[in-house]
């Protein structure tokens, strides 16, 4: 079960905006992904039309986060 089906759902119901991120990629695969508000059917949507097996991210216009890389413990 990729992290898009694990964590999608729970994400949208507490008011994230997730994307499918493609293995290999650090941005969903579509124009115009920075728009996304993501429901139910369309994560749905996502699964028919190939990211069965998507990373999830999360659109943090509104939910400024820090990503951290680090690869020495």
């Amino acid at each position: 079960m990729s992290a898009l089906q694990s964590h999608g759902s729970k994400l949208v119901e507490n008011g994230y905006r997730p994307v499918p991120i493609s293995d290999g990629l650090k941005h969903p695969g579509f124009n115009g992904w920075q728009n996304t508000v993501a429901d139910e059917n369309t994560l749905n949507s996502w699964q028919k039309r190939g990211y069965r097996d998507a990373g999830v991210g999360i659109i943090t216009a509104n939910t400024p986060a820090v990503d951290l890389d680090i690869r020495d413990p």
